[in-house]
């Protein structure tokens, strides 16, 4: 059984079975323009980061960000390192006032908590991400074009709605997906996994699912 949650007259559903940085922050720092990431990076705890600008992961490089503390970003988000560029337990807020940020590179990121709080437009997504715990729809859209953004089994969205949600704007040309992975018992009673907008009520062991949000 499905509600609706949020607009869904374009959405369904489908199941399936020049800055160089090597430093460890304690405390609030900010960089202008572009953060360039080619040595390890550390944002403790008790850390909040504000870049006014882009931040890139250089290819080739040793470039690694261990992120427990906030890390708040103006500009684009590229990684061209690897997947596991971004580790830790803390949160990546993308908040520009002024223009849509993207979410590229020629490797995916893994993001912990990402925030979603653009006033000046969209985040785009130009690659795949994996958002492990909690994917914030503050202010602003998620637009996922052509890319998955894929909470596996431990993320969740919040805070969505029908004026800051996750999209694909594109609907006739972009093909981008939203998904998570569940384990359904036969014991559900309206069961939204991970918050993607459906409910599920389900009185068979089915094991593990995925269920995929398209446009």
């Amino acid at each position: 059984m499905f509600k609706k949650q949020i607009n869904m007259n374009t959405t369904k559903f489908k199941f399936l079975l020049p800055l160089m940085v090597s430093l460890s922050l304690s405390y609030s720092i900010v960089a202008q323009d572009v953060l360039t990431v080619k040595d390890p990076l550390t944002i403790k705890a008790s850390a909040d980061m504000y870049v006014k600008g882009a931040l890139t992961g250089v290819s080739g490089s040793t470039g690694k960000i261990t992120n427990n503390g906030t890390l708040n970003l103006t500009g684009h988000w590229t990684n061209n390192v690897s997947s596991s560029f971004l580790t830790g337990t803390g949160e990546v807020v993308f908040n520009a006032t002024t223009a849509s940020q993207t979410i590229g590179g020629s490797s995916t990121t893994s993001f912990n908590d990402l925030t979603v709080d653009n006033s000046g437009g969209d985040v785009l997504l130009t690659q795949d991400i994996f958002v492990e715990n909690t994917l914030s729809m503050v202010t602003g859209d998620l637009d996922l074009q052509n890319s998955t953004a894929n909470l596996g089994t431990t993320g969740s969205i919040t805070l969505e709605s029908e004026t800051t949600r996750i999209k694909v704007s594109d609907i006739n040309n972009h093909t981008g997906t939203i998904r998570a992975t569940c384990t359904l018992n036969g014991d559900e009673a309206a069961y939204n996994p991970a918050s993607i907008g459906v409910k599920i009520t389900n009185n068979q062991s089915l094991g593990d699912i995925t269920v995929v949000r398209g446009h």
